[in-house]
C-alpha cells in the first residue's frame, strides 16, 4: 500500500519457504495438540515476523504495523479454510498465565509444550512467568523449540537471555 514501506524490497526465498514448510510439517505431524492452522500461522511467526525489525534500522512503530498488517492476512487465510481460532498468535500476551502448562513431564504455555528432565521443579521459581515481556518471551522461545534448530537470543547484556 505505502510505497515507501520498507517491505517493498522484502522477499521470502525459496530456504525461508521451506522452513516455514519445515515447521508445519514437525509441529503438526508431532504434536497431539497443534492443529495445521496454528502451525501454519506459528510458523510465520517463528520464521518471518518475530524478527521483524531487529537489526534493520525500521522503527519499532513500523515493524509493529508490518507484523499486524502480516498476522491479519494470515488469520483471514486460515478462517477461508474454517479455522476459528489460534491460541497466542494475534495477541501472543493474552491469555498466558491461563495458558501456562507445568506437569511432571511436560512444561509450557500453549499451544506449545517440551518435555521436562528428570529433576523437580521447585514451586516458587522466584519469578514471574506471566509478566507481559518474560511471558512474550517464553511463548516466543516455546515455539522455536518445536524445531531441531538453534535459537540465537539477541539483546543488550544484563537484559535477561
Amino acid at each position: 500500500d505505502d510505497p515507501n514501506s520498507f517491505c517493498n524490497d522484502f522477499k521470502l526465498s525459496l530456504r525461508d519457504v521451506l522452513s516455514w514448510a519445515k515447521f508445519v510439517a514437525d509441529v503438526y505431524l508431532k504434536s497431539k495438540t497443534v492443529d495445521k492452522f496454528s502451525s501454519y500461522v506459528h510458523g510465520a511467526s517463528l520464521m518471518h515476523l518475530d524478527g521483524l525489525g531487529l537489526g534493520t534500522g525500521v522503527s519499532a512503530h513500523d515493524a509493529a504495523a508490518t507484523r499486524n498488517k502480516a498476522k491479519e492476512f494470515l488469520l483471514r487465510q486460515i478462517s477461508e479454510q474454517g479455522a476459528v481460532d489460534v491460541v497466542g498468535f494475534q495477541d501472543e500476551l493474552k491469555g498466558i498465565e491461563e495458558s501456562m502448562v507445568s506437569t511432571s513431564d511436560c512444561f509450557g504455555v500453549n499451544p506449545f509444550t517440551i518435555p521436562t528432565g528428570d529433576e523437580k521443579i521447585p514451586a516458587s521459581l522466584g519469578f514471574n512467568l506471566t509478566a507481559p515481556t518474560t511471558g512474550l518471551n517464553l511463548r516466543r522461545v516455546l515455539r522455536g523449540m518445536q524445531i531441531s534448530k538453534p535459537i540465537l537470543l539477541e539483546g543488550s547484556p544484563g537484559v535477561g537471555k
